[in-house]
């Protein structure tokens, strides 16, 4: 009996320790998401406006069974393009910084945008 009470006191404590550490980390990401909402980079903005254009852009092309000439799914194409350089370019700045819970955030969705663009470019092949 002694044993079964002291085994839930430590099974307790195990569980509170890892509670109260999973809301920590919860917590910081919580504020670097919060932080990233207010503080969004515009190239992210405009990203996901390029984004949409290209998927506007050739929903129409193929309507109209015309994406080899027309030209503002041409123009789409090549602002997503750029967007995918600028976003490495940013990248590449981060990898050089402080590391620090909102650099980790705006790394991810750096990431997470560059990769939907570049499976997006792909596709519009």
């Amino acid at each position: 009996m002694i044993i079964k009470k002291s085994l839930s006191i430590s099974f307790l404590f195990v569980v509170s320790h890892f509670n109260n550490n999973s809301h920590e980390t919860k917590k910081s990401v919580l504020e670097c998401t919060g932080k990233v909402a207010k503080e969004r980079s515009q190239l992210f903005t405009q990203a996901e406006q390029y984004e949409q254009n290209l998927i506007n852009a050739r929903a129409q092309c193929l309507q109209a069974n015309d994406c080899d000439i027309n030209r503002a799914f041409k123009q789409a194409k090549h602002d997503v393009l750029r967007s995918i350089i600028m976003l490495a370019n940013r990248l590449e700045e981060l990898e050089g910084g402080t590391v620090g819970v909102c650099n980790v955030c705006e790394k991810n969705e750096a990431t997470d945008i560059k990769n939907r663009l570049i499976e997006l470019l792909k596709s519009s092949l």
